[in-house]
């Protein structure tokens, strides 16, 4: 009877359990979430109204941690005004003047969120849930990529990317880039950064520190990744542009030019999630854009801002606001 009994549980806590990429219940965040960032066995997700940073279990859904990284309140005292999550695009990123945290990443062994209200980027331990230190920078910045040797840093005003040494959290090198820096994506030995005011994409040398080519995109281009040989940046307002473009990283040149409709939501806040042959774009659906061609080579119908990709396993920030979990489709 007891072994029977046994059986049974065991069987009920299987079932009770989902697969990596099978799908969860929509998972409620904080106010105004940005870009889902997977690692530590979880999503960490920068909460732009509440100054704190989600963290979700990936295997489960459920909320592990809310971290406090930052003070909005002190952006609003300063004269920035609140804005909702679906405010109309204006064709520039005005509208996340009052963002705190305005982004989170990871790398090197711990979760780096960008403390806008106090000028400053904030190192969380992932052990503890909490927040380890911080690094004054002296200007506010925009957004964050990090490797094991360097966090990196917009300066959006500044017209810059600063890079930050993890061990000893000091600032070690500012490198001037196309004007209005804002996403920033890494590939072996290089650092892409979208200068969304100049329509552009500054290549950085990471072993010198300096610019080695800058690339024409469209007008108020905001979201970029790296899959193999491919950069992706999505370009503005479907009425400046709405152009995907891809560029071939051994010429530093734009390859194609494809459509994919327009972004969803405030504009400065789209990020896209590139695969081998392609790249999913959010939008009213989420669509995986063949590389050459185009073609949508596979379709999730989340009307959505935000996807990252995680194995075969997407992360998608929905129009909402919530986290949703989905399996890729081959």
């Amino acid at each position: 009877m007891l072994r029977a009994l046994l059986v049974a549980v065991l069987v009920l806590a299987g079932a009770c359990q989902t697969s990596p990429g099978s799908p969860l219940a929509p998972v409620t965040l904080g106010q105004r979430p940005l870009r889902p960032v997977p690692a530590f066995g979880s999503i960490w997700v920068a909460n732009a109204a509440d100054g704190t940073v989600t963290r979700v279990d990936a295997a489960t859904g459920a909320i592990v941690a809310t971290i406090q990284v930052a003070d909005p309140q002190r952006l609003l005292a300063a004269g920035c005004a609140p804005s909702s999550e679906h405010a109309y695009a204006t064709g520039s990123f005005g509208l996340r003047a009052c963002d705190a945290p305005s982004a989170v990443a990871t790398g090197a062994g711990s979760v780096w969120a960008v403390a806008n209200d106090s000028n400053a980027i904030v190192r969380i331990d992932p052990a503890r849930n909490a927040v380890a230190s911080a690094v004054p920078l002296g200007f506010t910045p925009w957004s964050v990529t990090v490797a094991d040797d360097a966090v990196w840093i917009s300066d959006y005003v500044g017209d810059a990317i600063v890079r930050v040494d993890p061990r000893t959290l000091t600032v070690v090198a500012r490198v001037p880039v196309a004007a209005g820096p804002t996403e920033l994506a890494l590939s072996s030995g290089t650092l892409w950064v979208v200068g969304s005011a100049a329509g552009a994409v500054s290549r950085i040398d990471t072993t010198r520190n300096v610019v080695v080519a800058t690339i024409p995109v469209g007008r108020w281009a905001l979201a970029i990744d790296v899959g193999d040989d491919d950069v992706w940046v999505r370009g503005g307002s479907a009425r400046d542009d709405g152009g995907l473009y891809r560029i071939d990283v051994r010429s530093n040149t734009v390859a194609v030019i494809l459509q994919a409709g327009a972004p969803q939501g405030r504009e400065g806040v789209a990020s896209i999630a590139a695969t081998r042959g392609g790249v999913w774009v959010p939008g009213v659906t989420l669509d995986r854009i063949d590389r050459t061609t185009g073609a949508v080579t596979g379709s999730l119908a989340i009307a959505s801002y935000g996807v990252a990709r995680d194995g075969s396993t997407l992360w998608v920030l929905d129009v909402f606001g919530r986290l949703v979990r989905a399996a890729e489709p081959p």
